[in-house]
């Protein structure tokens, strides 16, 4: 399932439970390299906008194919740019 897929049915389900981290994972089959798993820039924002929302920072943990991982401390880190709603006050 898609990462915002997943945090919209956990808002759902779950209204007002923070998210502690997140784990990004894919299977290649062909080859096992050393790249991680990294989120799409829609699944960035929507996940940038729940860790605003929560006021707490969401770790992110990509595995790549050899067993090894990245992790970021916050969604932030993948998406210092975000789109805020404090942006469209500004005029």
């Amino acid at each position: 399932m898609c990462r915002k897929g997943c945090f919209f049915t956990a808002s759902a389900n779950y209204p007002g439970m923070e998210i502690k981290a997140v784990a990004v994972t894919a299977i290649n089959e062909k080859d096992q390299d050393d790249v991680a798993c990294t989120p799409c820039g829609a699944c960035r924002q929507v996940m940038a906008e729940y860790e605003t929302k929560q006021g707490n920072p969401i770790p992110l943990v990509m595995p790549s194919g050899s067993g090894a991982y990245t992790v970021t401390k916050n969604i932030a880190t993948l998406l210092p740019f975000q789109f805020e709603a404090e942006g469209l006050k500004k005029g």
